[in-house]
């Protein structure tokens, strides 16, 4: 049939399918990259990796700022993110080593079934993610995501991400979704941390702050964020925190990635030498 110029009747289904994809979210849904290592001992560590705002789509996505409530959540957060944060759990979900199964001593699994034969149990497979900006912001809510539909997330990391929960009973529950090597790595001088400033962030923080030839580094864990007995709610205030002018100022090199590895690695090279 191809000889002839016809197309097999796969050829017809896979056109078919490919009728009903909106071209226009391509580009979008090109938004993460996806890396495995498989090791000597049978171990399997998948890291996603989700890029920040690079297409004229990107920017729509960051200025719906307004909160839904996510019933995987539980919670109200930020539209734009959490609708990237679903195409990339839907997408990269086929790739991923699924997730353990729960067998009772019955042996039916979690989902009332019985597992199949040869199914693994994939306890050995873990998942990494991290972003810069949007994608810092995403590549917490898809932790969260993955961990809630039973894959062990090891590790989440936001740099420069912004904000994305409505309040702080929506960090409250989310923080107990997160994986215990949680981190999110803002500079003083990044204005795009501080937004949306009616928004709030998750996990602990690391702040950088730009002195005269100089960075100075604070870990602000997110217990003494949050503790009761002392306020100190102000580390995270826009108002108190926000150097307006020194950042629009120096905006296009602050938020750039090669300008926080340059950082880290100074305060690596810094913590060495002490």
């Amino acid at each position: 049939d191809a000889k002839k110029g016809g197309r097999a009747e796969n050829d017809v289904i896979v056109e078919q399918k490919n009728d009903d994809i909106d071209i226009n979210l391509f580009n979008q849904r090109e938004c993460y990259y996806l890396y495995y290592e498989i090791f000597s001992n049978g171990e399997t560590r998948q890291q996603i990796f989700c890029r920040g705002t690079t297409l004229l789509a990107d920017v729509w996505t960051c200025l719906k700022t307004w909160f839904v409530y996510d019933e995987e959540l539980g919670c109200h957060v930020h539209y734009g993110f959490n609708q990237h944060a679903n195409r990339i759990v839907e997408d990269v979900m086929p790739l991923l080593v699924p997730p353990p199964m729960l067998v009772d001593k019955r042996g039916i699994t979690s989902d009332g079934k019985e597992p199949k034969v040869g199914s693994t149990m994939s306890h050995h497979a873990t998942v990494e993610v991290c972003g810069h900006s949007l994608g810092g912001a995403v590549a917490m809510l898809v932790a969260i995501k993955l961990r809630k539909r039973g894959y062990i997330v090891t590790r989440a990391i936001s740099l420069a991400g912004p904000r994305f929960c409505k309040g702080l009973e929506e960090r409250e529950k989310l923080e107990k979704w997160l994986p215990e090597e949680t981190l999110r790595i803002e500079s003083d001088l990044d204005i795009v941390t501080y937004l949306p400033p009616n928004a709030v962030s998750v996990g602990d923080k690391l702040l950088l702050v730009d002195e005269t030839n100089r960075t100075d580094a604070f870990m602000l864990p997110v217990e003494w964020i949050q503790e009761k007995a002392r306020d100190h709610s102000w580390v995270e205030s826009v108002w108190l925190n926000l150097r307006l002018f020194e950042s629009l100022r120096h905006q296009n090199q602050t938020h750039h990635v090669s300008t926080y590895v340059k950082k880290l690695e100074q305060l690596v090279e810094d913590l060495s030498s002490n």
